[in-house]
C-alpha cells in the first residue's frame, strides 16, 4: 500500500513539473550589414551568425527573375553598410544604385536565406534608397521548402520554379530602417525574400536588407525547483520499492517455515 501511495506522489510531482517541459519560442535576429565591392562573381554565398548566443547559422545568397519568362539566375551577393544587396543582369553592374535589391532592368531581385534548422521567418528590416528618384520598397517572401527541387545551389534547382513568383506574399512598403512583419506561421530552414512581383506596372522597388528576425520552437529547460521535485520523486519511488521487495521477501520466508 506503501508503494502505491508513493508512486501516486512521483506522478504527482512529474505533473507539477511538467510544464516546465513545454516548447517555447525563441527569437533572433541577423545583422545582414557588411562591407563588400559592388560588384563580384555570381553565385557567392555569405554567412552570418545571431545577435545571441546560439548554434542557429545564416547562408545567404543572390538570385535572380526574369520578368518576362520566369528564368531563374544567380547573382553577385554584396554586403553593405545599408545591408545585402544583389548585382545580376541588367544591373550595369552595379552602378546608379542597382547594387540592391530591386525589380528594375527587366529581372526581379531575391534572395535565398538557409538556415542549419527550420526558423520562422518574423520580420524583415529594410533601407531604402530609390530607383530614378522614387523612393519604393515593397518586397516579397516565401517558404522555399514548399518548392519541388533538387538543389538550391544552382540554377537547374529552380527547374520546377518558373511561374512561382507571381505567387510569394507581400509585405507593403515602409519607411526606412522600419522592421516589417511578415506574418509567416510555417517553420522552414529555406526562405526568400526579394523585392516585389506584382504589379508588372511598378518596376521602382527598391531596398538593401539590413537585419531578419527569426524564432524558433525550443524545448524549456526545467526550473531548478522542477529538477528538485523529479529528483525526490524518483527517490521516493526508489524507496517504496526496496522497501516492498523487502515485505516480499519476509512474507515469502515465512510462508516456507510454516
Amino acid at each position: 500500500m506503501k508503494g502505491k501511495l508513493a508512486l501516486t506522489a512521483v506522478a504527482a510531482m512529474l505533473a507539477a513539473a511538467g510544464p516546465a517541459h513545454a516548447a517555447t519560442p525563441i527569437s533572433y535576429t541577423f545583422r545582414t550589414v557588411g562591407n563588400t565591392a559592388e560588384m563580384g562573381n555570381y553565385g557567392n554565398a555569405i554567412g552570418f551568425n545571431t545577435n545571441k548566443t546560439s548554434t542557429l547559422k545564416l547562408s545567404v545568397t543572390a538570385w535572380q527573375s526574369n520578368l518576362f519568362t520566369n528564368a531563374i539566375t544567380s547573382a553577385y551577393l554584396g554586403a553593405y553598410s545599408g545591408g545585402l544587396g544583389v548585382t545580376g543582369l541588367g544591373d550595369a553592374r552595379g552602378a546608379n544604385g542597382l547594387h540592391q535589391i530591386d525589380n528594375a532592368g527587366g529581372y526581379t531581385d531575391f534572395l535565398m536565406l538557409e538556415f542549419n534548422r527550420p526558423v520562422t521567418l518574423d520580420l524583415i528590416k529594410t533601407s531604402s534608397y530609390g530607383i530614378n528618384g522614387i523612393v519604393d520598397n515593397d518586397a516579397a517572401w516565401d517558404d522555399a521548402s514548399k518548392f519541388i527541387t533538387s538543389t538550391w545551389d544552382s540554377t537547374t534547382g529552380f527547374s520546377s520554379y518558373y511561374t512561382v513568383p507571381w505567387t510569394w506574399d507581400g509585405v507593403a512598403a515602409g519607411g526606412s530602417g522600419v522592421s516589417r512583419a511578415t506574418g509567416a506561421t510555417t517553420a522552414s530552414s529555406k526562405w526568400l525574400v526579394g523585392a516585389a512581383f506584382t504589379p508588372l506596372l511598378d518596376r521602382d522597388d527598391g531596398f538593401k536588407l539590413s537585419s531578419i528576425t527569426v524564432s524558433e520552437q525550443v524545448a524549456a529547460v526545467p526550473e531548478p525547483a522542477s529538477w528538485a521535485m523529479m529528483i525526490g520523486g524518483f527517490g521516493l519511488a526508489g524507496g517504496a520499492m526496496r522497501r516492498s521487495r523487502r515485505s516480499k521477501g519476509k512474507a515469502q520466508g515465512r510462508a516456507a517455515l510454516a
